[in-house]
Order: structure tokens, then C-alpha cells, then sequence
């Protein structure tokens, strides 16, 4: 239920979730009436979900620049997705509590304390990740079928 499809259009019109009461869902019923309480059920997966997403982006980011490649284009392509992965784990995040923790690599264990971002310092982030994967991923259309 933390998917895009389900969570993050529950509260448009995009979707209709059906019941009509918090008895048939009250995780979704509380995303369409834009009153979600501090225990659904829905927020923590969806958090742990993305942050470790962006743990793995991360650990790509910072060690693959290390390892040697018998096709550069390649590694390019690996960092720049990476980044996107990482901005669309930030972009669900944003988009479900505003403002969040930014985390550009891996952390050390005394460094787990990273203070909340601002919503406006979060797109900021995606938007740069976005700039430097779009330079170095391929057209869709460039690549071959294999």
C-alpha cells in the first residue's frame, strides 16, 4: 500500500480507494481526507523502504569511482543511475513528508544524527541528482536491444 500507485495517488483524484469508512482501510482513509495520524501503519515501510534505497544509491556512488572498468561509458551510466534511483527515493520521501533528512553517502555510525532538510533544500537535491544522471544516462533509443 506505500507504492506510488496505491499511497501516492490515494488523494486525488486519480484514485478512488472504495469504502467509505476507516473500518474497510483507515491507513488509506486517512491519506484521502489529508489527516494522516502519527501511527499509520503505511509511513514507516515507506520511509525504511526509500532510506535504504538511498543507502545502496550511496554505497554505488562512493565505491564504484574506485574500480576500474574496461568501459568508462558503462561506469558513467551506472553512477548516473545511482543518482536517479537516488532522487526517486528523495521524490517519494518529499512528497510524503515535506522536508527530509538529506544523506549524500554513507554515513559513520556517529553521524546518524542528520537534522531534517528543508522541503525546498529537498528538491534542490533531486533536482541536482537529476542534472548529473541526465548528462550521463543514454536515450532509451540509443541503446540496443540487448
Amino acid at each position: 500500500m506505500g507504492t506510488d500507485i496505491i499511497f501516492g495517488e490515494i488523494g486525488t483524484d486519480d484514485l478512488i480507494k472504495g469504502g467509505r469508512n476507516a473500518k474497510n482501510n483507515a491507513p488509506l482513509l486517512e491519506r484521502e481526507k489529508w489527516a494522516i495520524s502519527t501511527s499509520n501503519n503505511i509511513l514507516g515501510p515507506l520511509w525504511s523502504i526509500s532510506y535504504k534505497g538511498i543507502l545502496f544509491a550511496n554505497l554505488v556512488l562512493e565505491n564504484v569511482p574506485n574500480i576500474t572498468f574496461d568501459d568508462e561509458v558503462r561506469k558513467k551510466e551506472i553512477l548516473a543511475e545511482a543518482r536517479f534511483l537516488r532522487a526517486y527515493y528523495y521524490s517519494d520521501l518529499v512528497n510524503s513528508f515535506g522536508g527530509v533528512p538529506i544523506i549524500d553517502r554513507p554515513l559513520k555510525i556517529n553521524e546518524y544524527n542528520v537534522p531534517r532538510a528543508t522541503k525546498e533544500a529537498t528538491y534542490k537535491f533531486i533536482e541536482e541528482d537529476l542534472k548529473v544522471a541526465i548528462a550521463d544516462l543514454p536515450s532509451r533509443l540509443d541503446k540496443d536491444a540487448s
